[in-house]
């Protein structure tokens, strides 16, 4: 829970400050399609799971839980050793944010040729000096009547999406589809997910965030 928690707001948050301006919506779309195709891989592998009746010796010896686990892990330490060979530096913008413009500009020409890495780096100094200007933001700032209207719309934004979303269809789907079909069509409804995540990606490019989330 708490990294699935972390990653559902560090990644789109690092996709966001490292990717070019043009892509970004794009990548964060791809981001949530390949959450999805990660989630169909659960029911995918129930398919082999041995189906031993509960409080049976052979329910209580079953060692394929194993196989369950090594699965989710290999995932999670690929990503760490990338993360610690490969993906080795900072964002631009958190870099800037400390005044570590040297290091920044290096990140930036990783992804831009030098006129528009320097073009880049001039926006995160002018967002970090306009940042200066409003001063600094405390938890008792956020919690204040000032900003109540924009807390209530961030926290309820996030609530709203869980509670009318497919989460909880998938958490419980073990127990909402019967036994004998139930992987089967867990198969297809993570199918149909990751459909409908695909066609959400081009309605959010064609008409933005903003102007769907208004809506």
């Amino acid at each position: 829970g708490f990294c699935v928690g972390a990653n559902s707001s560090l990644v789109p948050l690092y996709i966001n400050e490292v990717a070019p301006s043009e892509i970004a919506r794009t990548l964060g779309t791809m981001n949530q399609l390949l959450i999805t195709i990660g989630v169909i891989f659960a029911p995918l592998i129930g398919f082999g799971m041995p189906n031993f009746p509960p409080k049976t010796p052979e329910y209580s010896d079953n060692q394929f839980y194993k196989v369950i686990l090594g699965f989710a892990a290999f995932g999670a330490v690929f990503r760490l050793i990338l993360s610690l060979i490969v993906f080795t530096h900072e964002t631009p913008k958190y870099l800037v944010q400390l005044s570590k413009d040297d290091e920044a500009r290096v990140v930036l020409e990783k992804f831009y040729p030098d006129s528009r890495a320097q073009e880049e780096l001039s926006k995160l100094r002018q967002q970090r000096e306009s940042q200066a200007q409003g001063g600094q933001l405390t938890m008792r700032d956020v919690l204040s009547a000032k900003y109540s209207k924009r807390l209530i719309i961030g926290v309820m934004v996030a609530v709203f999406q869980q509670l009318s979303g497919i989460n909880a269809i998938i958490f419980f789907s073990n127990q909402i589809f019967p036994d004998g079909e139930g992987t089967q069509d867990t198969v297809i409804m993570d199918a149909l997910q990751i459909i409908a995540t695909v066609c959400a990606g081009l309605v959010i490019e064609r008409f933005g965030r903003r102007s769907l989330l208004i809506a």
